[in-house]
């Protein structure tokens, strides 16, 4: 790859091709001699300066252009198409063959693309034309079956730019008129993980030649809201049966699916209590043969994955900040880690590999100053490679392991894959975009992760052996835990502990984890409740001295009852007091913990917090 535009030049005019090179904004930055006299110009310096869409090419090609002008500066990918450019002085149109690869200047930042282009035979010119020909005539006889069907109906072509649809599926879609959406790719309208996520199915659709569905979540365009949709594609074809597109159907199914979140939301909650139960209770096992902790920790961890994924399924859909206005924050980096192998699990359940979590006690609760979305993609895109590496072996195993010093927090994800030579290790440090024989491989993903290094001050490395496997490991500087996550409970040697939830099976398990402390002290003494009207009487009986002494752990949820853990938190006013709930990710619960001066303990964290009493 160049580095300096001057090298470029000198070696593009000994290239019997068109070759020319241009910024992101479509503007030329220039082209050797072969370009100028293709296109009809007499001179480099009627091209320089202007948008390549202005002056060579066919209009049915500025949409794409424009697309793949944009997946470039996101991916550092490399793009090949056919291209069809006007010449200036006949106006004749020519289809090319085309290569466009990122421009690259001397500090190593994509600033454009450099595009080489074969020209094709005047045979498979007039085929092309033959082709748009049919194409118009499958496309009017779409619109005049839109126009009488009562169903959402759309087409679009082998590149995800709209062709067309009817008015059921505009006002689907939030759009106003046809020119909203009409002729345009789906990243132009939608956010880009969205749009890709739709991109990925219709190109499926395409390359199986069969129809497909899959559940997709559209923002509504004019209102923003989100709506949820399950979409029916077939591959659209021309009278010849060539494939020139998709044609699909939607089926509304956001009140559908409302509910539906409501109840897994239910679920995971309440299969999380019993969870956090059962993993403090694992660490007072000791007298159990190994065998049967493992098998029990199986179980636990099994569940737990379910309870993730229903979780993380079903979240509120939010739109992904984009990588440039995402902020920076202080991001628990085990919590995520383990939300996100259990998405992996489910996502590989029809592979054989394992995944093999290991965290270390001292990064439990390592927090690190991160854009959490970006950071949660680059490390699925990095543990996708590393399946992908495996190849389907009996033995494949994906291992994450993550580490903690005081000035670092550690990610390692090691595979037991094919390996890399050298010189792809070199192309991976070098920030060079290679696929490894996968169409949609490395390229798209280590360019996110080299986007969170930049963006999050860390560093990577990379050891892999051919035939042996790959080991990737992320450095990323810790920061201070956030304000809100309660890394340690402390408790006064003649303290009264009050517990409040309503799952019984917590208060036997936090018992467990207390017992070795009564017993060490016995003026430390516990109660345990169920209901938070019952805690509030039981507060409002002591002195202000006892009030002093006590700490305080409550659930956030209390099912039945006609306030919740916050408010019965805020009414007593005890300032020793731990939210401990599997909501702690959200952000109203977060702030109203800072506003009220009290921490947080996710719940699935309870059975490793340290308990300390002075």
């Amino acid at each position: 790859m160049f580095k300096h535009l001057s090298e470029i030049n000198q070696l593009a005019n000994v290239i019997p091709a068109p070759v020319y090179w241009a910024d992101f904004d479509g503007v030329l930055l220039g082209a050797n001699d072969a370009t100028v006299y293709s296109f009809g110009f007499e001179c480099l310096d009627e091209m320089v300066g202007k948008k390549i869409a202005d002056f060579f090419l066919a209009d049915e090609m500025i949409r794409v252009f424009n697309r793949i002008c944009d997946q470039i500066r996101k991916t550092g990918k490399v793009y090949k198409h056919k291209e069809l450019v006007k010449n200036n002085k006949t106006g004749q149109l020519h289809c090319f063959k085309s290569v466009k690869s990122p421009l690259l200047d001397h500090r190593n930042i994509v600033i454009g693309f450099i595009n080489v282009s074969i020209e094709l035979t005047s045979l498979e010119s007039l085929e092309i034309n033959h082709f748009q020909d049919k194409k118009a005539d499958v496309l009017k006889y779409l619109e005049i079956l839109a126009s009488i069907l009562p169903i959402n109906l759309y087409w679009e072509d082998v590149n995800s730019v709209v062709l067309g649809g009817n008015e059921a599926i505009l006002k689907a879609v939030g759009a106003k008129s046809t020119d909203t959406v009409l002729g345009k790719s789906l990243y132009e309208f939608y956010p880009y993980d969205m749009a890709d996520r739709i991109v990925q199915h219709n190109n499926e659709v395409m390359r199986a030649e069969k129809v497909l569905s899959q559940e997709e979540t559209i923002t509504d365009i004019t209102t923003g809201d989100v709506k949820h949709f399950i979409a029916i594609k077939a591959p659209l074809r021309d009278d010849d049966q060539n494939i020139i597109g998709i044609v699909g159907t939607s089926i509304d199914i956001t009140a559908e699916k409302e509910k539906f979140i409501k109840v897994a939301r239910k679920v995971a909650h309440d299969i999380n209590s019993p969870l956090a139960s059962l993993k403090m209770m694992m660490t007072a096992c000791g007298e159990l043969p190994e065998f049967k902790r493992n098998i029990l920790n199986q179980g636990i961890n099994s569940i737990i994955d379910i309870a993730n994924n229903l979780l993380n399924t079903y979240k509120k859909e939010e739109q992904h900040a984009v990588v440039e206005t995402e902020l920076r924050e202080p991001l628990l980096i085990s919590d995520m880690l383990v939300q996100l192998l259990s998405e992996k699990k489910m996502q590989y359940s029809n592979r054989t590999v394992r995944f093999e979590p290991s965290i270390d006690h001292d990064a439990q609760f390592a927090f690190a100053l991160m854009q959490p979305s970006q950071f949660r993609r680059s490390l699925s895109n990095l543990i996708n490679n590393a399946v992908d590496a495996i190849q389907d072996a009996n033995n494949g195993m994906v291992t994450i392991t993550l580490s903690a010093n005081p000035e670092n927090v550690v990610l390692t994800v090691q595979d037991n894959g094919k390996g890399m030579t050298q010189s792809m290790v070199e192309k991976m440090l070098g920030r060079e975009s290679f696929t490894d024989g996968k169409e949609n491989g490395h390229g798209i993903g280590l360019q996110q992760v080299w986007d969170t290094i930049d963006n999050n001050t860390g560093n990577m490395t990379v050891h892999s052996t051919p035939g042996e496997g790959t080991t990737i490991q992320l450095t990323f500087p810790r920061t201070e835990a956030a304000n809100w996550i309660a890394h340690s409970i402390r408790a006064a040697a003649n303290g009264i502990i009050v517990i409040l939830d309503d799952d019984e099976s917590i208060h036997g398990a936090w018992d467990m984890r207390f017992r070795p402390h009564l017993n060490t002290h016995p003026t430390l003494v516990s109660h345990h409740f169920t209901h938070g009207e019952k805690v509030l009487d039981f507060f409002n009986s002591l002195d202000s001295d006892e009030k002093e002494r006590v700490l305080f752990l409550s659930d956030y949820e209390l099912i039945g009852q006609n306030k919740n853990g916050l408010q019965i938190i805020e009414e007593c006013g005890i300032g020793n007091t731990t939210l401990v709930t599997s909501y702690y990710a959200n952000p109203t619960i977060r702030d109203k913990t800072t506003q009220l001066g009290i921490k947080l303990l996710p719940k699935q964290m309870a059975s490793i917090v340290p308990i300390e009493v002075y």
